[in-house]
């Protein structure tokens, strides 16, 4: 998998060149460091993915040759708040409608937002270490909700449901793990 395409160091014209004769021939030709070749068999799925149109990072003759072309369009609300749903149910986290209600309206449609299936994995993995930095059991509710809604796909818009006082508000923490 190639994830962001077009967002590499090297030219996507130039990273699609150096893989269309190994994808076509099943076959890639590799050089060592003192100059001798040999062949590797090259039978791979390559999937690119990015968010810019394949007509911009492609000329016409390597769009030919990238047979499937694939448009993931953003989840309807009723598949937002089933992704939300199972990715609760995955973290043990406690599923609310009063939540999923009060996200759409403050966040998603205040601020004409489109969905994106990161989203609740986002918002729950960060709801999770704020429950515990304030010693609250892991809940999704408006609060940190709103909060992680806020440091990540929604930035700027202000995170406080009505009747939390500004001082209430916990100070941004930043939270380093390691993956060991």
């Amino acid at each position: 998998v190639i994830d962001d395409f077009g967002r590499q160091r090297v030219r996507p014209h130039e990273l699609l060149n150096r893989w269309i004769f190994p994808l076509e021939r099943k076959i890639d030709y590799m050089t060592l460091h003192t100059g001798k070749k040999f062949a590797l068999l090259f039978d791979q799925l390559v999937i690119f993915a990015t968010n810019f149109p394949p007509e911009e990072l492609m000329d016409p003759a390597q769009l030919r040759r990238v047979h499937y072309k694939m448009k993931i369009n953003p989840p309807t609300v009723d598949e937002f708040k089933e992704i939300f749903q199972r990715i609760c149910d995955s973290y043990g986290l406690e599923f609310s409608e009063e939540t999923m209600a009060y996200l759409l309206n403050t966040f998603y449609i205040k601020y004409k937002i489109p969905f994106a299936g990161y989203h609740p994995k986002f918002m729950a993995e960060h709801v999770i270490p704020a429950c515990n930095y304030l010693g609250t059991p892991p809940k999704i509710s408006p609060f940190p909700s709103a909060t992680a809604a806020r440091d990540g796909p929604i930035a700027g818009a202000d995170p406080r449901p009505a009747g939390i006082a500004p001082w209430q508000r916990p100070m941004p923490v930043l939270i380093l793990h390691s993956s060991r």
